[in-house]
């Protein structure tokens, strides 16, 4: 019995890892400059990450299908974009953040 288990889980485990794809992208602001340090995730997951010096971020492991993605810094307006994310596929999200910054 614990054999037809432990079968069945191995045949079983390619297919989630296959409904996985990566997400990667820019996040700049208004004005095409690169944001550095904004956090980029899928909101109501664990999903997150923060963008290098260019702006850019990979997220790996995001379950396939329709996923919305949100990035936020501070001091810029918070920006969200959904994206179609097919199964052992990798997806390109640019996001564009406004300043959020007044002067009094």
């Amino acid at each position: 019995m614990h054999r037809a288990v432990i079968g069945l889980l191995l045949l079983l485990f390619p297919l989630a890892a296959a409904a996985q794809g990566v997400l990667r992208g820019t996040v700049r602001d208004t004005h095409g400059t690169p944001i550095r340090g904004a956090v980029v995730g899928v909101p109501g997951t664990t999903l997150y990450t923060l963008t290098d010096p260019g702006g850019r971020y990979r997220l790996a492991r995001v379950s396939a299908g329709e996923v919305r993605l949100r990035a936020a810094a501070i001091g810029y307006v918070p920006a969200a974009t959904t994206v179609t994310l097919s199964p052992a596929d990798s997806a390109v999200a640019r996001a564009r953040c406004s300043c959020a910054m007044r002067v009094s």
